[in-house]
């Protein structure tokens, strides 16, 4: 059975999503989630969220994605240990640390793989699965024959059908971090993909977009298609949204499952929330120009009609509208920020004329309705009545002349207060009436079996208690009983580290003006793609996301893991726990730390392994990493490789690195990191490369030596 599973950010949205047909929600209790911004459940109110879902034989699992830093793992896994106890049914988690002591503690309890574990291929399930995963949420930059074979290895797969997404690899973004120190890998993104940006090219500014918006997700038309790929759950983004939009989503989708007439959900998609429409996914077709919002990056609503004239004097506009509005409802005018509620005039079939609220738009100027009073109205009636969603029964019965009668299900049995009598007439079907009804209550009662003789009395009244006793025994029946399991995290011993520093180099792209054997480094990192053009013993190949595992590669992705690997940072390693897990599935040849963490928190790392840790002290770092390429969205694709474009916000400037095998790009951090005047404890100091000259970089080296090493 396929799953529809839907976000709750607080109780009220947790209704709307039961209450319209969700098989299981997902939620965030306190900290360790990835939408710290979401009101959230505490734990006082979690108990009832999970009896109201599993009263209606709803899952619930708790998102705890994001990473755990060494002094957290303990209130992390308290974290684990509490939902565990009050009857979560999994957690979904990103760290991989995380999982892996849940598994070594709390080893009943499933755990799935948040799309912040970046997993976009087969082998990245495989090597999931073997870290203890029982399903994987596909990474948004999985395509349909991608996600078949994920959905191949023995391990359940759910995937996104609907909502916002991030424009880099979940998981891999940094800008937010590097920018303002708000880590999207703590659950407190600022959303900078959201902002506009000024897009130069040498130097000239060519436009001012929201040149890295995408439009949200929106796959109704292909549910089977999705569905025959073999995935298990489907997934709704959205625990910063209304319920409104939760229930109308829950409901269209459930529609779309259930093989309904959907000719109407696509409009009521697009009038809960949208950003210039919607795009059908990765899962079909390469991000491009069309799947970007480049206009606005607010709710752009239902278009409905035009500007059809404008009197200043009057104080009034005319619009037109294929849809009926009333005063109260919120209309913008094209994609631009100008927006007002509603104070009609009057209006003759589909003219409209209304109150101006300051600003007078051009005529013929679309016309969008972004708040529909009516349309919110009946979405929140669609939640209100807790009784609406119903468990179906069957109950067992006995009712015969001069015996107590007895109903039972799932166990309970309950009897009558006294025998059955003699009836004046046929009375088995009035019994079965009174037995069949459910009123207010969670259960739905669709089949009567066993023995009710012809002429068995028995008072309605009766009969009445004896079915509300049993539904009502039912219901605690189904209610959570509290657990009380415990357990001692062990904390990992300080390890004697070796006296040896080594120095790395990364280099983005291949440098032909640049003589490698010069370099005097232990390593050098070249793109795989210059395999053939250099050979040095110390050279170790780096891999972008989307390609094939190599073996002894640095990478940055779970789906790249085979042999003796290398760890980039985009690995997100914050923990100890992390490395020891990821070195069960793969000889671990050295792992580079996260570059969003405190140098207090590397070194504390650092001294718990033997395996060589890698700190960045110099460089630009990908503030993303994207399958979305402005150059090839800007641009035609035969000549965008000829372009630089550069990215600049505010006092921030990003420059735009294309990778034209695989039609990506890695969106460069606006500044370099700079630690060569701190006091590392890491076996490798790494400087990463883009345009430094051959001079910079040979002082770079020396000031390594002279600061750090020799230090």
């Amino acid at each position: 059975m396929i799953e529809l599973l839907a976000p709750a950010g607080n109780m009220e949205c947790l209704k709307a999503a039961v209450l319209n047909g969700a098989d299981a929600i997902y939620l965030g209790l306190g900290q360790f989630n990835a939408r710290q911004r979401a009101d959230n459940f505490n734990k006082d109110n979690f108990l009832e969220a999970i009896n109201f879902c599993h009263l209606r034989n709803v899952k619930v699992y708790l998102t705890l994605n994001t990473l755990i830093y060494p002094n957290e793992m303990e209130s992390a896994l308290d974290t684990c240990l509490f939902a565990y106890n009050h009857g979560v049914d999994a957690v979904i988690v990103q760290d991989l640390g995380l999982a892996d002591n849940i598994k070594k503690y709390l080893p009943k309890l499933p755990i799935h793989a948040s799309t912040q574990c970046t997993a976009i291929n087969a082998n990245g399930v495989k090597n999931l699965k073997k870290l203890g995963f029982n399903r994987v949420v596909a990474g948004r930059e999985a395509d349909l024959e991608q996600l078949t074979k994920m959905c191949q290895q023995g391990v359940d797969i759910e995937v996104f059908i609907h909502g916002a997404l991030c424009v880099s690899y979940s998981g891999q973004c940094l800008m937010s971090s590097l920018n303002g120190g708000r880590s999207g890998n703590r659950g407190l993104c600022a959303q900078p993909c959201r902002l506009t940006y000024d897009i130069y090219e040498d130097e000239k500014k060519i436009d001012s977009k929201y040149v890295l918006s995408p439009k949200d997700v929106c796959t109704i038309d292909y549910i089977k298609e999705i569905i025959d790929s073999g995935v298990k759950s489907l997934k709704i983004e959205g625990r910063m949204k209304t319920p409104q939009y939760v229930a109308t989503v829950v409901s269209s989708y459930r529609k779309a499952i259930n093989q309904c007439d959907i000719t109407k959900e696509k409009d009521k998609l697009l009038q809960v929330f949208n950003r210039e429409g919607f795009f059908d996914s990765y899962l079909f077709k390469k991000p491009g120009k069309n799947n970007m919002a480049y206009n606005s990056s607010k709710n752009t609503g239902l278009l409905i009609g035009k500007v059809l004239s404008v009197n200043q004097q009057r104080d009034m506009i005319t619009i037109s509208s294929t849809k009926q509005v009333e005063s109260g409802d919120g209309i913008s005018f094209g994609y631009s920020e100008h927006g007002m509620y509603i104070r009609l005039i009057s209006h003759t079939q589909n003219s409209y004329n209304i109150i101006a609220s300051g600003y007078y738009p051009p005529i013929n100027c679309e016309v969008y309705l972004t708040y529909d009073k009516s349309f919110y109205k009946i979405a929140k009636a669609s939640y209100q009545e807790e009784y609406k969603r119903k468990c179906d029964i069957d109950i067992q019965v006995k009712f015969s002349k001069g015996h107590i009668p007895q109903i039972s299900c799932q166990g309970i049995i309950v009897l009558g207060e006294k025998p059955c009598e003699l009836a004046n007439s046929v009375y088995k079907q009035r019994i079965i009436d009174q037995l069949s009804k459910s009123g207010n209550s969670l259960f739905s009662i669709k089949n009567i079996k066993g023995e009710i003789e012809d002429d068995a009395y028995y008072p309605v009244a009766l009969i009445n208690k004896m079915r509300r006793e049993l539904l009502n025994k039912l219901e605690e029946n189904k209610k959570v009983v509290i657990n009380n399991h415990e357990f001692n995290l062990e904390l990992l011993p300080d390890i004697e580290k070796k006296e040896s520093k080594k120095i790395s180099i990364f280099f983005y792209q291949y440098r032909e003006d640049i003589s490698l054997d010069k370099l005097k480094v232990d390593i050098i990192y070249l793109p795989i793609s210059a395999k053939n053009k250099v050979k040095d013993s110390r050279i170790v190949f780096w891999q972008l996301d989307d390609e094939q595992p190599v073996d002894n590669t640095l990478v940055s992705n779970i789906g790249l893991l085979s042999n003796n690997n290398y760890l980039d940072f985009g690995m997100n390693i914050t923990n100890p726990w992390t490395i020891k897990a990821i070195n069960k599935i793969t000889k671990v040849q050295s792992f580079t730390l996260s570059v969003e963490l405190l140098l207090k928190i590397q070194n504390s790392i650092l001294m718990k392994t033997s395996i060589n840790g890698e700190v960045v002290v110099y460089g630009k770092v990908p503030a993303m990493k994207s399958v979305y390429c402005p150059n090839g969205a800007i641009y035609n694709k035969s000549e965008c490789s000829l372009h630089q474009l550069t990215l600049k916000n505010n006092n921030q400037t990003y420059e735009v690195l294309p990778y034209c095998s695989s039609c990506s790009s890695y969106i460069l951090s606006s500044e370099p990191i700079n630690l060569l005047d701190k006091k590392l404890t890491c076996d490798i100091y790494r400087l990463n490369i883009h345009n430094e000259s051959i001079t910079k970089i040979n002082e770079l080296i020396s000031k390594i030596k002279i600061n750090c090493i020799l230090s």
